[in-house]
């Protein structure tokens, strides 16, 4: 049954939503787009299915520190995702079931976790990772074995595959936008590009379904368009008013 909108009114939350308690830092549909997954400040996932009553049809628990990011974007299976946490450790999840189906001890605590959109060869089966170190670490999904390591020299801000997992692209403080090799992951960057957020953070990343063209976003509020093949900006959104 197609997600209708007006069952949003009949969601009901509870004391253990409350703005106090838990945040929520990370969102997640399935690709689907029939489940979604929540994680917060209080270490619980909780799982809505998007019926007509948005009912929360189950809650993860394990996590001991809060949740930073869930990841829903597994590109074989649906029903995984993972999260990562501030208290070292990122878990690996399937829907049917209560408990994680991998637990990975870090070293650090992690911000942010992405699996890689394809599957074929040395370029695809990744989970890559980035802890409070700006490391940038890459695990093979197969195995649950650390395949590769970025020791990233300033704060990571934002990072993406394209769509046909040739490049993994990185935005930083700085401003810098870095193009990596997403085959062999060595850690010196093919590309970087600067010069348009100039003075202040590059924040987000977003790739076109197309795969011709990404954006990137800054606190300088100012958009821009890049095309991909090239690795040249051909256009600004200068004033992003809020």
């Amino acid at each position: 049954m197609p997600f209708r909108w007006d069952g949003v009114n009949n969601i009901h939350t509870s004391g253990s939503h409350s703005r106090n308690l838990n945040t929520i830092n990370s969102f997640c549909w399935n690709k689907t787009g029939t489940h979604f997954i929540t994680g917060g400040r209080d270490s619980v996932l909780r799982l809505y299915s998007c019926d007509n009553d948005m009912k929360k049809s189950t809650d993860f628990k394990g996590h001991t520190n809060s949740v930073n990011y869930v990841a829903f974007d597994n590109p074989e299976n649906e029903n995984m995702f993972a999260s990562v946490s501030e208290d070292q450790s990122f878990r690996v999840w399937d829907t049917r079931k209560k408990t994680p189906v991998h637990v990975e001890r870090t070293k650090e605590k992690l911000l942010r976790g992405m699996f890689c959109p394809v599957v074929e060869g040395d370029k695809g089966n990744i989970f890559a990772t980035c802890n409070y170190e700006d490391d940038l670490n890459f695990y093979d999904t197969r195995m649950w074995k650390l395949k590769s390591q970025i020791k990233y020299k300033t704060e990571v801000n934002s990072f993406m595959w394209d769509w046909g997992a040739s490049a993994f692209i990185v935005a930083d403080i700085s401003g810098n936008i870095s193009v990596y090799n997403a085959q062999t992951l060595k850690p010196q960057p093919e590309a970087v590009l600067s010069g348009i957020h100039r003075k202040t953070k590059c924040e987000c990343l977003a790739m076109h379904p197309s795969n011709e063209y990404f954006v990137s976003g800054g606190y300088d509020s100012l958009i821009a368009f890049w095309d991909f093949e090239d690795l040249v900006c051909t256009g600004t959104i200068s004033e992003n008013n809020f």
